[in-house]
């Protein structure tokens, strides 16, 4: 994801940079936890707290597509 860059495209009120820092973070959260998920079995807790984070960030990843979408659709409009 090009987030760096994107700061430098686009005006820091279209909220791109931020949109995409966020799904960013998401994204390592949720890589995270699937890539360490068999370690984390010897700690219950810690499983099921980063599990649920997990599932938070997953059902907040629909939403920032269409914000992030939204803030770009006048960028990626190939046809005006």
């Amino acid at each position: 994801m090009a987030v760096r860059e994107s700061q430098f495209l686009f005006s820091p009120d279209s909220g791109i940079y931020e949109t995409l820092l966020d799904l960013r973070e998401k994204a390592f959260s949720i890589h995270g936890f699937k890539a360490n998920s068999e370690s984390l079995q010897s700690d219950p807790t810690l499983f099921i707290q980063l599990h649920e984070k997990m599932i938070n960030e997953l059902d907040s990843w629909d939403g920032l597509t269409s914000k992030i979408q939204k803030a770009m659709a006048s960028h990626l409009n190939f046809h005006s």
